[in-house]
């Protein structure tokens, strides 16, 4: 019967679904009727699926209710998938019927959180439902990241301005490892975020604290290589200091050249004049990191353009080529393996 069941949510199909239930002819066992890999119930399922209202409310009154609070394998209850997959009316309805609106799920999200995850008209909606029931805007999940945080790794910049029109300082959380939302949102390149971030929570955000790790929001943006949000950061905290170390000696510059960033290598040397010879604590710089990581066009472009030398010796007495050679990547062992050409007398 459970797949039977399954297939009419699937289809959207309340007519079907009537039928099966008909012809039971006795008490359906709900918390029973699951997927076996998933553990979703029909709750679930009617939720995932985009379910209409009348199928969610018919699933309730044959007694499905019982199943508001039951998890599936990932710790979710129904409230959470609706809120997940933006079923505004599922919600809606499942709020009303006594659901939990800071239920957690096995990595302690609650649904808010699962809501502010999409950025969309919808889950805007469900945000404003949400809040309207009474969910906790100051819950953290089990890394420490609150709504706020969610949204600025999203970019739902609605639901941001949202959450902090209801609880002001909801971006001034840290994570567990001492992250701020401005970190989040320079690291994926939320430009528009940032504004909001400046115009709510100025007086809280630094654009210079760093996390457990040295990294401040500037290098985050240089991580992913967002020229445009870096820029953004300079601009609407003008004491962002772009010189900053992280815990292991690494400039922005560095970080760029590791993760292969050539766009914001170049912005990083040729317009913020970062050093490119700069070393870290173990003696290596930014030639070293790029070799080690094999990103032969951003080491072409630091010994070329940039005029690094490619033998610079790290504190162990090994050279870039030998990180390349270490590594297997063929690419920047044959570019280091060039011979040196003399400059025209």
């Amino acid at each position: 019967m459970a797949k039977e069941i399954f297939a009419a949510l699937k289809k959207h199909d309340l007519h079907a679904l009537e039928n099966i239930l008909l012809a039971q002819g006795q008490p359906i066992i709900w918390p029973s009727i699951v997927q076996k890999s998933s553990q979703d119930t029909a709750l679930h399922l009617a939720s995932k699926y985009l379910c209409s209202a009348d199928i969610i409310r018919y699933l309730l009154d044959q007694g499905a209710g019982v199943c508001l609070e039951q998890r599936n394998t990932d710790g979710k209850r129904p409230l959470h998938e609706a809120a997940q997959c933006g079923n505004l009316a599922a919600v809606k309805i499942l709020i009303l019927a006594g659901s939990n609106v800071d239920s957690l799920n096995r990595a302690e999200w609650t649904p808010l959180m699962m809501a502010a995850s999409k950025p969309s008209t919808e889950s805007l909606c469900i945000v404003k439902e949400l809040i309207a029931a009474g969910s906790n805007l100051a819950l953290l999940n089990k890394d420490g990241w609150s709504a706020a945080h969610i949204c600025c790794r999203s970019g739902s910049v609605d639901v941001l301005q949202l959450l902090l029109l209801s609880l002001e300082h909801c971006c001034c959380i840290s994570s567990k490892n001492g992250r701020t939302a401005l970190h989040t949102a320079a690291l994926h390149g939320r430009t528009d975020v940032l504004e909001a971030l400046r115009e709510h929570c100025s007086c809280c955000l630094n654009s210079n604290r760093k996390d457990q790790c040295g990294l401040s929001p500037f290098m985050d943006a240089a991580c992913g290589g967002h020229v445009g949000t870096a820029r953004a950061l300079i601009s609407l905290w003008p004491d962002t200091d772009v010189r900053l170390t992280d815990a292991r000696g690494r400039s922005a510059l560095q970080i760029a050249s590791e993760t292969g960033q050539l766009e914001t290598v170049k912005f990083l040397v040729q317009e913020l004049l970062l050093d490119p010879q700069h070393c870290d604590i173990i003696g290596q710089n930014c030639v070293h990191s790029a070799a080690r990581a094999g990103h032969s066009h951003v080491l072409q472009w630091l010994i070329s353009c940039a005029g690094c030398p490619a033998d610079t010796l790290d504190h162990n007495g090994r050279s870039a080529l030998d990180l390349a050679s270490a590594a297997n990547h063929s690419k920047c062992v044959e570019l280091l393996s060039r011979p040196k050409t003399s400059p025209p007398s």
